[in-house]
């Protein structure tokens, strides 16, 4: 795990840089690699008839063999670029620390509804709340790029209080423009939404209306900067409430609704888990 995903930290190097190119090289590279590394593994299972055991033992090796090797050769390639009369911001890696510890709740609270769901309902719910999910987890990885490329510029503008005042009378209005465009292609998923099943997913067909349900929590989905913009503030208290809070809210979500209404109320949790974060991001950067 380690390999796999510590050493990912060239990618925040390239985005502090504003080295897109580099860093999508690389992901590229990355990228290929391991789907040939997993599809190998897929054949040589299927080709040999491998017990289930071994081929679980297998798949999770191809998985962390797969993000690890080009994690390490990109991470080397990386750091040899580094002079070593570079500076070094004071208090970075203790800040770190800090927001990497403030990332475990978050990882508890996205997988617990799959949990619950299969112990609740057993693996058919499960698959079917899983294929209603994955267009939309898709999509917010789309728009997600966003995030990352506005990141340097949000830190590079709230290095003072005067230029963070600034930005919080402009970063709100900009957002605001943005919630029209998700909103247009929220309004396109859901009409598409039915094809896309019914072409791709038919034996799943019956995830359609959950999954429609589901994209309306990327309205919102432009104030998540308004967490990029915290962490680059600084303001350890408030980013303590912002990533202790939303978590904790979606996990106790998921524990009332999922035994009381099933996937419905897996649905109702993970927008309650998605929309709430991105009103209190908002919140507490105004403020």
């Amino acid at each position: 795990m380690p390999f796999a995903e510590g050493l990912g930290n060239w990618r925040a190097y390239f985005d502090g840089r504003k080295e897109f190119q580099k860093k999508t090289g690389f992901n590229i590279a990355s990228n290929l690699f391991y789907g040939i590394l997993m599809g190998s593994a897929i054949a040589f299972i299927i080709a040999f008839d491998i017990a289930p055991l071994f081929a679980l033992a297998f798949l999770v090796a191809a998985y962390f063999l797969g993000h690890g090797v080009p994690n390490m050769l990109a991470y080397r390639s990386t750091f040899n670029v580094i002079t070593k009369t570079a500076p070094i911001e004071p208090g970075a890696i203790r800040y770190g620390f800090h927001l990497s510890f403030l990332d475990a709740p978050a990882t508890i609270a996205n997988y617990l509804d799959s949990i619950l769901l299969y112990q609740l309902l057993g693996p058919a719910s499960l698959a079917v709340y899983s294929f209603a999910l994955a267009p939309t987890e898709q999509i917010k990885g789309f728009l997600g790029l966003s995030a990352t490329v506005a990141a340097p510029k949000l830190f590079a503008r709230t290095a003072t209080h005067e230029e963070t005042d600034e930005l919080k009378r402009t970063l709100t209005l900009k957002i605001l423009r943005s919630v029209l465009f998700t909103s247009v292609l929220v309004g396109f998923y859901i009409l598409l939404a039915p094809w896309f099943f019914r072409t791709f997913f038919p034996a799943y067909k019956e995830a359609t209306l959950f999954s429609q349900v589901l994209s309306l929590s990327l309205l919102l989905f432009p104030l998540g900067l308004f967490n990029t913009a915290l962490k680059a503030e600084g303001n350890l208290r408030k980013v303590y409430i912002y990533q202790l809070s939303a978590p904790f809210a979606q996990i106790i979500a998921f524990m009332i609704l999922i035994p009381l209404f099933g996937i419905w109320g897996a649905v109702a949790g993970r927008l309650l888990g998605r929309l709430i974060p991105h009103l209190l991001a908002f919140f507490l950067f105004v403020t």
